[in-house]
């Protein structure tokens, strides 16, 4: 992807994106996939996963620590693809977006965002 690219599709983000690696647990068709989350924003978060999520899926999100208490957030897998790893565990990306994000869990990340950039 060229920078300038990069740069418009920053531009027309709804929020700013933050790095972080945080644990996620994934709930889609009766399973629970482990994921790490690579970086988030009050909008959604892009993960790594152990196997392809197909766009357009819709999934529960559990968030685990550093935050005070566990938080489920119902979200829709955007974009995924396979990720340039080990050749001997494929990962793969995804780009998942929230439906709704309740006010005590934007506090959670607002919070985390502010210990981010501080």
């Amino acid at each position: 992807m060229s920078y300038l690219k990069f740069i418009k599709m920053e531009n027309f983000r709804q929020h700013p994106r933050f790095d972080y690696k945080l644990k996620v647990a994934c709930l889609t068709d009766f399973q629970v996939l482990e994921a790490e989350v690579e970086n988030f924003s009050l909008s959604g978060v892009c993960l790594v996963l152990p196997r392809e999520i197909k766009p357009g899926k819709e999934m529960g999100l559990i968030f685990k620590f550093p935050f005070p208490r566990m938080f489920v957030v119902s979200a829709r897998v955007v974009w995924s693809s396979q990720d340039c790893g080990d050749l001997n565990s494929p990962r793969y990306k995804a780009g998942v977006e929230f439906f709704y994000l309740p006010s005590f869990c934007r506090e959670q990340f607002e919070s985390l965002q502010t210990q981010i950039a501080s």
